[in-house]
């Protein structure tokens, strides 16, 4: 019994030492972090490379190259950047997220899919009340369409879930390759068409 508790504390006195060595030499953040990062990336459906993560103590440094399409405005991806690194804050509490934005001539298509959504708004879709926080980027040979809707207040869940669906068949059907997130935000019918974008 001796000889098993003295086993017991060796195992745990190397178990500390390990993780102290570790936050002081500033070593990568474990795996399950890391993956949560990685999903928190893909739910805006933008690619990435160039990952580095460091941890020291309670503190968590991520630093990442995020591909964007040459001619996206900067404000676009600015918006992009800051949603990306609130969700990653949000999985990782009190992390630090430092995010390079790369051109990437591959992205033209996230380009033309945003022409293309904004054309198909304005002309085919007169049931909506405007939309914002227009973003798309090309991932795993898909381009990943995001948008706030806004969609009058007296629409029904099936009511609107069938428009985006119809929304969602029109881009389809004229960029095969694109995937549309669409989040609907009710809005008065007295209310004016806010500012697009």
């Amino acid at each position: 019994m001796a000889l098993l508790v003295a086993l017991l504390i060796v195992r745990e006195a190397w178990q500390i030492t390990r993780r102290s060595v570790g936050d002081l030499l500033d070593e990568s953040i474990p795996e399950q972090e890391r993956e949560l990062v990685m999903r928190a990336i893909a739910r805006h459906g933008a690619s990435f490379h160039s990952l580095r993560s460091r941890k020291s103590g309670a503190t968590r440094t991520i630093d990442l190259h995020l591909d964007v399409s040459p001619r996206a405005p900067v404000d676009q991806v600015h918006e992009l950047c800051d949603r990306i690194e609130e969700d990653i804050r949000r999985d990782l509490p009190g992390a630090q997220v430092l995010i390079h934005p790369e051109p990437d001539s591959s992205q033209d298509r996230a380009r033309e899919a945003c022409d293309l959504v904004t054309g198909l708004l304005e002309e085919e879709c007169p049931w909506h009340r405007g939309y914002s926080h227009l973003c798309c980027h090309e991932h795993s040979g898909e381009v990943h369409v995001s948008l706030h809707l806004r969609l009058p207040r007296s629409l029904s869940l099936p009511e609107a879930h069938q428009l985006i669906e119809e929304l969602s068949g029109l881009l389809r059907q004229r960029a095969p390759w694109t995937r549309l997130y669409c989040q609907p935000l009710p809005v008065e019918e007295s209310q004016g068409e806010p500012p697009r974008a």
